[in-house]
């Protein structure tokens, strides 16, 4: 319960009815247990994950196993290397 006070509350607002309400949001991702990496080549992230997983929850872990990379401000794919893919 402690690591809950470490969490900065936010205020989000409904765009419908413009009522605001201060959230918690605490995101633990699973841990990637094994992994590969894939050459991007100019792709897409959608056709990558298209290509090398199936559902939209290996999606999920796509994103989530290269998260420092894609919460970059300018990230730009085309400069992106190189890409983890969790197995």
């Amino acid at each position: 319960m402690l690591e809950w006070s470490k969490v900065e509350p936010k205020k989000y607002v409904d765009p419908l009815t413009g009522e605001g309400v201060t959230m918690r949001i605490r995101h633990v991702p699973d841990p990637v247990l094994k992994r590969k990496d894939v050459d991007v080549d100019g792709r897409d992230l959608d056709l990558i994950a298209r290509e090398e997983m199936e559902t939209y929850e290996e999606f999920q872990k796509l994103c989530e196993a290269n998260s420092g990379i894609l919460s970059e401000y300018d990230f730009d794919i085309n400069k992106l290397r190189k890409l983890v893919i969790p197995a």
